[in-house]
């Protein structure tokens, strides 16, 4: 009643409810943090456009029932039964985010054969002919308009784009999401990129020295994250992520070469649950 949620998409509330209470999505820690990061609901199987749900022109933005509504639920979820807000009953972030009122879009998966975004958490890792929400921890969006002809300038691009010394991902490991548009999976399509070849690419090119970050940020980052580089010196070579299959990949949006970033909170892991009509 709070959202205007259609009772035909009950089913996606309960799958997203299931997602976020997954222990390994670790929920508390965002409910609790003064960083901005907030779950993005991701919607995604055959039955997806059918429910209202838009992977198309806008799909990220607003104007869509199904995608804010549902979007909007999770979020009084959070706050109302969740007791998400701090003493004054304001958000506990520093400043947050406005994906913290309402965060939700469609996978459009008509433009490539890679394994779906619920096929690439590791928890519940799900099948194309799945039905399914996949949540996770993003700290914002990032837009990226790149007017590349080439797979391989496309992924340099993007690399350079969002190679970040203020990202928690460098700080601590996480799982940040490339949403593609469909113009920029189609150049990697028709060079027969995989999935993981983009991975394995943006892990490599994403790579920032460490003594490019201050101090402080060194100490934070001397964890177990590390182990496998041995001992951090100022020409070691950090990964935004701990391993390239971290780095998560999907499609959506309409016309032009946009592209979208969302860096992630290395507090929380991605889940997907099964949707049951």
């Amino acid at each position: 009643v709070m959202t205007g949620l259609p009772p035909a998409l009950m089913p996606y509330l309960a799958a997203t409810l299931k997602a976020a209470a997954h222990p390994d999505f670790k929920l508390f820690n965002l409910q609790t943090t003064t960083n901005p990061v907030t779950p993005v609901v991701v919607v995604g199987g055959p039955n997806a456009r059918a429910m209202g749900f838009n992977d198309g022109l806008g799909s990220i933005g607003g104007g869509n029932i199904a995608n804010a509504t549902l979007g909007r639920a999770l979020k009084l979820c959070m706050r109302n039964l969740g007791g998400g807000r701090a003493a004054d009953g304001t958000d506990p972030a520093t400043m947050g985010q406005p994906g913290k009122y309402a965060f939700c879009f469609a996978e459009n998966e008509d433009f490539t054969s890679w394994p779906r975004l619920r096929a690439q958490t590791r928890q519940t890792p799900l099948s194309a002919a799945d039905d399914a929400v996949t949540v996770a921890g993003v700290t914002g969006t990032m837009n990226m308009i790149i007017k590349s002809t080439s797979a391989e300038e496309l992924l340099q691009m993007i690399a350079r784009s969002i190679r970040s010394i203020g990202s928690n991902d460098y700080m601590f490991g996480g799982n940040p999401l490339l949403v593609l548009c469909p113009e920029h999976a189609e150049i990697l399509v028709r060079e027969s990129v995989s999935l993981t070849a983009i991975q394995e690419a943006l892990f490599d090119l994403t790579k920032i020295v460490f003594s490019a970050f201050a101090p402080k940020n060194q100490e934070m980052m001397r964890t177990p994250r590390f182990d496998d580089l041995g001992t951090l010196h100022p020409d070691t070579e950090i990964p935004m992520v701990k391993e390239p299959a971290d780095i998560l990949v999907c499609v959506t949006g309409g016309p032009s070469m946009h592209s979208t970033f969302m860096p992630s909170f290395g507090g929380s892991e991605p889940v997907s649950s099964r949707v049951r009509l």
